[in-house]
């Protein structure tokens, strides 16, 4: 399988619901003021280093079940793609190297410890997320994995997201957002590589196109009324409405549309000051061969006359797809309205 080949271990020759419950403990830094002493955080988006404590290390049952949570597959793709590329290595090997990896994914046991698991930022370098899972046995460390596998996967994946938008404000291409801006009255973060393909007064397509892969944004707005705009089958009929206008295929008559093979996922979110609903789903071009995953992100607008949509497509008919989702999906949270910039 693909995802099995991308989960590698490092050891010696002779030898890889509910926010608050679960990150009861954060730390922001590792020292108080004391983050220009860190050096960078290494490692690339989607991946995660799991460092599993010595007397665990040959627990088969523990570390499989610690891979299942560490590479648990991405939402709503049609093949299992891993959420994160895993290396495991063995606790004692953990070196100064290898821990100013950017995710980290830490197992501890001791007699004396609680069980329980903490987010901590900075710890050992600057833009880094530790999630630490601690228990008092083996026992008692299988028995939290199992109930805290999807808290502790999403933990982490919001820590990789923070990453991702952190560097898209870093490189920010100001003239794209500058355009947005004044369109839409808030705009996502990209950088330089992306341009502007098409823009009308409710609606732009944002591209970027490596080789063969096509990685697209799209933003639009329409009237709200009322909370039934945000039912799933009304959702569906205004996004296929708004894409068979703006999307055209390459051949007459062909137009971007959601595919009816695969029923979209629905998820209500709250992200920093702003509720939305994410879709995730399969879109398809009408009479042409052509598709790939989207998510969207769908609010009410400060006017609450209008509903904003952000969604990020992918095209990658012979690959993986989730390593650019994954990337356009930061941009998507990178959105900020202008009233709220400093």
């Amino acid at each position: 399988m693909k995802h099995a080949a991308r989960y590698r271990i490092c050891a010696p020759p002779a030898l890889r619901a509910g926010w608050i419950g679960i990150l009861a403990a954060v730390c922001l830094a590792a020292c108080s003021g004391g983050n220009q002493l860190l050096p960078e955080a290494t490692g690339r988006d989607g991946e995660m280093i799991t460092v599993i404590d010595n007397r665990l290390w040959h627990d088969t049952t523990l570390r499989r079940m610690l891979h299942d949570v560490a590479a648990s597959g991405y939402p709503a793709l049609p093949q299992h793609e891993p959420l994160f590329d895993v290396i495991e290595i063995k606790g004692s090997l953990l070196t100064h190297l290898l821990r100013t990896h950017r995710n980290m994914l830490i197992l501890q046991v001791a007699d004396s410890m609680q069980s329980g698991v903490s987010l901590l930022h900075n710890k050992w370098a600057t833009a880094q997320s530790v999630v630490l899972v601690r228990a008092h046995s083996a026992a008692a460390m299988t028995d939290l994995l199992l109930r805290q596998r999807e808290q502790i996967a999403g933990a982490a994946a919001q820590a990789d997201r923070r990453h991702a938008v952190a560097a898209l404000k870093r490189h920010g291409n100001t003239a794209l957002r500058d355009t947005l801006n004044r369109l839409f009255g808030g705009s996502p973060w990209f950088t330089g590589e992306y341009v502007l393909r098409k823009k009308t007064p409710h609606f732009a397509w944002i591209e970027f196109e490596p080789s063969d892969i096509l990685m697209g944004i799209f933003i639009y707005r329409r009237p709200y009324s009322d909370s039934a705009a945000f039912l799933a089958p009304n959702m569906v009929a205004a996004r296929n409405d708004v894409l068979r206008r703006e999307v055209p295929g390459q051949f007459d008559g062909t137009y971007m549309i959601t595919s009816p093979l695969m029923t979209p996922q629905l998820q209500h979110v709250h992200h920093r000051h702003t509720r939305f609903v994410e879709m995730r789903g399969w879109w398809d071009m009408h009479d042409d061969y052509m598709g790939g995953p989207f998510v969207s992100h769908s609010f009410i607008a400060p006017s609450r006359h209008e509903m904003i949509t952000l969604e990020a497509f992918v095209y990658n008919p012979h690959g993986e797809k989730s390593r650019y989702l994954r990337r356009l999906e930061a941009v998507l949270h990178s959105f900020e309205m202008m009233e709220r910039e400093k």
